[in-house]
């Protein structure tokens, strides 16, 4: 089992930072790779918060994530928005002690109004708004000990 969190949203080619991580899997491994949602609130706050760090993110979407796993010799168990909504995601980069202290504070009151917000009003809170991750799970179909090209 090889596990990538938080690796490959940090590049522009998503296929090759995959092929290069699938040289780490034996033939019928197991690979997890998990990337922060760009594209939903968690994204739309690191941006609020800290631009810098939201910058320094490539927005990958659970299409694209499991594209670059199948061109890779990789074969799809799971792959899709994971987690319900979770401030505590977005990174305070930057900000001073005073401001961090009041974005942890309002991290914890969210994620407990949050919660019982989606239970009381049956709401499913994995979605591409509300999830904090993209995440994948595949197993490396190749037989051959040569590494997978991507084309």
């Amino acid at each position: 089992v090889v596990i990538s969190l938080g690796l490959v949203e940090h590049f522009s080619d998503t296929a090759e930072v995959v092929r290069a991580i699938a040289r780490f899997v034996h033939a019928g491994g197991l690979v997890i790779t998990v990337v922060p949602n760009m594209g939903g609130v968690i994204g739309w706050a690191q941006r609020i918060v800290d631009r810098r760090i939201y910058e320094q993110h490539k927005s990958v979407a659970p299409p694209e994530l499991q594209a670059a796993h199948e061109r890779n010799g990789f074969v799809t168990r799971q792959c899709g928005y994971f987690g319900s909504f979770d401030p505590a995601v977005v990174n305070e980069g930057a900000l001073g002690r005073v401001p961090g202290l009041v974005l942890r504070a309002l991290r914890v009151v969210s994620r407990v109004i949050a919660w019982r917000l989606f239970r009381s009003l049956d709401i499913e809170p994995e979605t591409r708004l509300l999830s904090p991750y993209c995440a994948y799970i595949g197993r490396l179909e190749r037989t051959s000990t040569s590494c997978p090209t991507s084309s």
